[in-house]
């Protein structure tokens, strides 16, 4: 059995556990963002955003992972309780997001307690709770289908306009040269192959005109 040097809890076959690896994620990320906002050579801010990409995802996982282990290990939780490990802010934010959830979400509520519906526990991939799981792209705070604008830094919710879904922290984005409207890039250069031009402003488009985005300094 191999334990957290962090904690001690069971790790399996990770180096950390879900929360230790996500707090040294978090940490990592503070630094790299740090990177960004000093005076660089330009080969190195894209060196940067690139990591910093590759952090935000990760982190985006390991949540995924923390709340399907919840879901597969419960039958419910304390409401009060299961605020604390999603981290949501305050009690509303996360009565919102339960309330959001699809009739057909293996996450309910009743009363004060969280449950877990154990006819769909068994099913649940990671993928599905990525699907549940709605998050700001710039600050990565967990936000229900209804926002607008993220609760936690203030910035409108992006949605990709080809798929129609949110686009999430850690995910790539692509922006176009012309109408400057954002993209899941895979989207967006699936999109471009197909018809040569821009799903929104119509302008003709190669895959080099589609830009991937950073946020912080964001071209590549």
């Amino acid at each position: 059995m191999v334990y957290c040097p962090k904690c001690g809890n069971d790790v399996g076959e990770a180096e950390y556990c879900i929360k230790c690896g996500t707090n040294i994620l978090q940490t990592r990320l503070k630094k790299l963002e740090a990177k960004l906002n000093q005076k660089s050579q330009i080969s190195n801010i894209i060196k940067i955003q690139e990591e910093i990409q590759k952090v935000r995802k990760r982190i985006a996982e390991n949540n995924e992972k923390k709340l399907l282990r919840l879901i597969n290990k419960a039958n419910s939780i304390p409401l009060k309780q299961f605020k604390e490990f999603m981290e949501f802010s305050s009690d509303k934010e996360c009565l919102d997001w339960i309330i959001s959830l699809s009739d057909d979400s293996p996450i309910r509520l009743d009363g004060n307690l969280v449950i877990f519906k154990s006819e769909e526990r068994n099913q649940i991939t990671q993928r599905d709770i990525g699907g549940l799981i709605q998050t700001c792209f710039f600050c990565g705070a967990i936000l229900n289908k209804y926002d607008k604008t993220c609760i936690q830094c203030s910035r409108e919710i992006l949605h990709c306009p080809i798929c129609k879904g949110s686009i999430n922290f850690g995910e790539q984005i692509g922006k176009c040269s012309h109408c400057e409207n954002f993209f899941h890039y895979s989207h967006a250069s699936e999109w471009i192959k197909i018809k040569g031009k821009c799903a929104i402003c119509n302008q003709e488009m190669n895959e080099e005109d589609l830009i991937i985005y950073y946020e912080g300094k964001g071209k590549k």
